[in-house]
């Protein structure tokens, strides 16, 4: 008779697996005493593992584990608890992206050596004690825009995207002129999840329940150099539960805000950088995608008096778009401030590090993560405001904040310097010098990660 083989060690049974081998061990007892015989625990035991392939061990484990549960008195974890399948180490990386592309940059343009992945890794590891794999590291390294080119010498380095570079340095450029003569203040906008606990007064069912995947709350403010914006709070809460057309009701209400509340407080001829986000992001007049509809298409023609054939379907028609859609992104926000003689400027997507409100973001998300109350929007707005008046009162940190901004701003200065002519010594094999050609013209504004 060819015997079973052993399971391996810490392979995971679920619960269908061990009924399975308390019926074995069960069946095993019974038929012995069907034949008159009276069979020892520790036999029965062993024909089980016989039979199943399970270990005598586990399988005295989970007998252990029956007879307690069946008594009451299991306090303790059980065997399948202790044994469960342990979940791969997640990928999430602990720290910021701007640290990576500091990081990057850095290895770039100081060391000598040929860059791979698995040398990047060892060394943001030790410099920014980095807990991501080889894979994740790979995926940061593409959303941040930079590629492995290869130079003259043979070496490999890896370098930004053109129009990354381009965004940042027509940004570094504007942002210090405009210093000269204009107060600076910031906008921007940040999500914080629902942390609602429903509590009963059974303690048997006293457990925490996830909020909704989508539940959360959107808020926006502005900062100087001085603190935020007296006055000019905005929250509003985003549910899976609303309508589906409650983004246009958040804009409605967010453009409000913005004539209301924001623009009474700013300073004179300031300057207002505003950062990507889905309310920043409105455009004033949406340019149709290949995946809009025909009569969107043939609209946004028509505004514009681009003359086009009845005949046209819609890939020409979209090529028609291509062709006379403005080489700027205009925005709702951006045209409400400048209506009233604000100037604005739009920082570089993906760049917070060039955003001071950033670093008060985490002060402020920290202070109501400490806070044990159910979220409501009432409730949180409060919290807002009890922080943030706090916040504005302790100089130091809005210092900090702008200082940590500047060194920023220089360390891009200089490195995009360098960068200059560390590119000219990249083997160039591209068919084409456009590199925004692998981004894709249907892209929406990017938003800024947290």
């Amino acid at each position: 008779m060819t015997s079973i083989p052993k399971l391996g060690s810490g392979v995971h049974l679920n619960a269908q697996s061990r009924e399975l081998i308390l019926k074995v061990y069960i069946f095993t007892i019974d038929d012995a005493e069907r034949s008159g015989h009276k069979m020892l625990i520790k036999d029965a035991i062993k024909r089980t593992s016989d039979a199943t392939g399970v270990s005598p061990t586990s399988i005295k484990r989970i007998l252990k584990e029956k007879r307690s549960q069946m008594s009451g008195e299991s306090s303790q974890k059980t065997f399948f608890e202790e044994r469960r399948r342990r979940s791969k180490p997640s990928n999430t990386i602990v720290h910021d992206k701007s640290a990576i592309r500091k990081c990057l940059h850095n290895y770039s343009t100081a060391k000598n050596e040929s860059l791979t992945l698995m040398n990047i890794l060892g060394n943001l590891q030790k410099d920014i004690s980095f807990n991501g794999r080889k894979s994740t590291l790979w995926k940061v390294v593409k959303q941040l825009g930079f590629k492995s080119k290869k130079m003259f010498d043979n070496r490999r380095m890896f370098i930004e995207r053109h129009d990354i570079r381009f965004n940042r340095i027509e940004y570094l450029d504007k942002i210090s002129m405009y210093r000269t003569d204009r107060p600076i203040v910031y906008l921007d906008e940040t999500r914080i999840l629902s942390n609602t606990i429903h509590v009963t007064t059974d303690p048997l069912q006293n457990k925490k329940k996830k909020p909704s995947k989508k539940s959360h709350f959107v808020i926006a403010y502005a900062a100087s150099s001085s603190g935020f914006v007296p006055n000019a709070l905005f929250i509003c809460e985003d549910s899976q539960k609303q309508s589906d057309g409650q983004d246009e009701k958040h804009y409605e209400d967010y453009e409000k805000w913005i004539e209301t509340q924001l623009i009474p407080n700013l300073p004179p001829n300031a300057l207002v950088v505003v950062g990507h986000s889905l309310l920043n992001n409105k455009l004033l007049d949406a340019v149709p995608s290949s995946s809009s509809k025909k009569k969107d298409m043939i609209n946004w023609l028509t505004r514009r008096q681009i003359p086009f054939s009845d005949s046209f379907l819609k890939p020409q028609l979209y090529e028609l778009i291509r062709s006379f859609k403005p080489r700027k992104k205009l925005y709702k926000v951006d045209d409400i401030l400048n209506a009233c003689s604000f100037a604005t400027l739009r920082l570089p997507p993906s760049h917070p590090e060039l955003n001071p409100i950033e670093n008060i973001w985490s002060i402020i998300k920290e202070y109501i993560a400490d806070k044990k109350f159910k979220m409501t929007l009432e409730t949180l707005s409060w919290a807002v405001q009890e922080k943030t008046l706090i916040v504005n009162e302790d100089q130091q940190i809005w210092l900090d904040a702008f200082r940590q901004v500047d060194d920023n701003e220089k360390f891009f200065v200089e490195i995009d310097s360098i960068l200059d002519k560390l590119s000219d010594n990249v083997i160039n094999l591209e068919s084409s010098d456009d590199e925004n050609s692998e981004t894709s013209d249907e892209d929406s504004a990017t938003s800024d990660f947290d």
